[in-house]
């Protein structure tokens, strides 16, 4: 039915929907006040899962109509019933759908090549809708990542700032070792250049500072040329 003026008041109800393993994080009870009558009103709004929907789909009690109709991502006008003065009346609200997720956020001022830890990051969830295309790791492969730019305390993890644990890093002390058939001569060095198992990188000989190109067999072990 149609509502007075005074109760044509546009809310906007924050739903949290799944992370990125499809759970569902939680359905919220929306608490909102405006001013009616020259004093605040109370508009309590209860947002629940719709179970016959699976996915990041909600479902407003109390939607006039049909209260099983799933509200789509995005924006949606719908009639919702509110308790106000102790009294039920309809009114209009804008519901908005948001994507949550896990996000690893940096509890403190993390420097460029640290190798992340629990200490160094807890996780929040958070709406991920507004960050773009951003690339976010999981808890599982934030596990064995390290830092290539400075993080400031309370920002979000992202992977362009992150890469793999080298298993060689720059600076590191290596065996290098020449291969001639059957022969094998090892001789020390260190690593001019960060690289993973396979990867070709610089390295330079301790004795005779000779700088050669090697491939990395394991940690601490590189094939030269």
């Amino acid at each position: 039915m149609p509502v007075s003026t005074a109760f044509l008041l546009i809310l906007t109800a924050l739903i949290s929907v799944t992370d990125r393993n499809g759970e569902i994080q939680s359905a919220v009870e929306a608490h909102y006040s405006s001013i009616l009558a020259g004093k605040v009103v109370g508009y309590e709004i209860s947002l629940k899962r719709c179970p016959q929907v699976k996915g990041s789909r909600f479902f407003i009690e109390g939607v006039r109509g049909d209260e099983d109709t799933p509200i789509p991502r995005g924006a949606r006008l719908c009639w919702v019933d509110a308790t106000v003065d102790g009294r039920t009346k309809t009114i209009p609200v804008t519901v908005k759908i948001e994507t949550v997720e896990r996000l690893p956020v940096a509890k403190c001022d993390i420097p460029p090549r640290t190798t992340l830890n629990d200490s160094l990051v807890e996780w929040r969830v958070m709406a991920s809708d507004k960050l773009g295309a951003a690339r976010f790791p999981t808890v599982d492969r934030i596990r064995g990542f390290w830092t290539k730019v400075r993080i400031p305390c309370g920002s979000i993890i992202t992977m362009p700032r992150l890469a793999p644990i080298p298993a060689v890093a720059i600076g590191e002390g290596v065996t290098l070792v020449v291969r001639n058939g059957l022969v094998e001569v090892r001789t020390s060095g260190y690593a001019l250049e960060d690289g993973q198992m396979g990867q070709m990188i610089k390295v330079m000989t301790t004795s005779s500072r000779k700088k050669l190109k090697g491939i990395i067999e394991a940690a601490g072990l590189v094939a030269v040329e």
